[in-house]
């Protein structure tokens, strides 16, 4: 924790820095401009995790720098508001529908309070991220150490809790597996709304391919840390 402390200060030294010069630096063609932004933002990360594996001691806090870097990018806040949108048409889904599958009642129930949870998972990243740009995370005094302990206990619970609820999910939506999309004559609460059950579907492939592939990242990030040099400072 001391060295994420210490790479986060050289990280808001370096930001102050870099914005200074771009201030300074505004060049009047626009194409210039706009790739001389894409280099400089490049750079930067390149640049941050170069500091980042210098103060770090573990591959695990190695992971934790790149995903506090990582996050504060636009292209990952962009994505953040794009699964923002999906989290509010799970819940409207699974209101809209929820006396629509009697087979097995907790599916809609699944999708409203799992939209829920994500989009509250979506708006904690938000705000974490928008302190991480303002430089206020890591911070040595002692009323910011107990702000970002406590966003780091509430990002524990709502991870563990959305994991949890994805498997009961599965559980829930394979056990019917497959359902009747209409009544039956003779089990008239024997079926499920079809659009219903395809939407639950699509959601669990979803998550469980982000899961898997940050999961992938993220031992990718690991054995880099760990067997290569890739992102050791190239001395000149």
């Amino acid at each position: 924790m001391e060295k994420r402390k210490k790479f986060s200060l050289t990280r808001m030294a370096y930001e102050s820095t870099q914005s200074s010069a771009s201030i300074l630096s505004t060049e009047p063609d626009e194409n210039t401009w706009s790739q001389s932004v894409e280099l400089e933002t490049s750079n930067e990360i390149l640049v941050q995790l170069r500091e980042l594996n210098k103060d770090v001691d573990s591959s695990f806090e190695f992971v934790c720098g790149v995903n506090d870097i990582l996050c504060t990018t636009i292209p990952v806040n962009i994505g953040l508001f794009a699964f923002g949108v999906y989290a509010i048409v799970e819940i409207t889904f699974g209101i809209k529908h929820l006396s629509d599958c009697p087979v097995e009642d907790h599916i809609p129930i699944f999708l409203f309070v799992g939209g829920c949870f994500i989009l509250l998972k979506i708006i904690h990243m938000l705000y974490t991220n928008y302190r991480n740009r303002k430089h206020a995370m890591y911070v040595s005094e002692s009323g910011h150490r107990n702000i970002q302990r406590t966003v780091e206990i509430v990002d524990g619970v709502l991870n563990l809790f959305l994991i949890c609820w994805q498997v009961m999910g599965f559980y829930w939506t394979l056990r019917v597996w497959p359902p009747h999309f209409s009544p039956p004559l003779h089990e008239p609460t024997n079926w499920c709304h079809e659009g219903l059950y395809i939407f639950t579907m699509v959601q669990l492939i979803i998550s469980g391919v982000v899961l898997v592939g940050r999961c992938l990242f993220q031992c990718a990030l690991m054995l880099c840390y760990s067997c290569t040099n890739v992102f050791e400072c190239q001395e000149m």
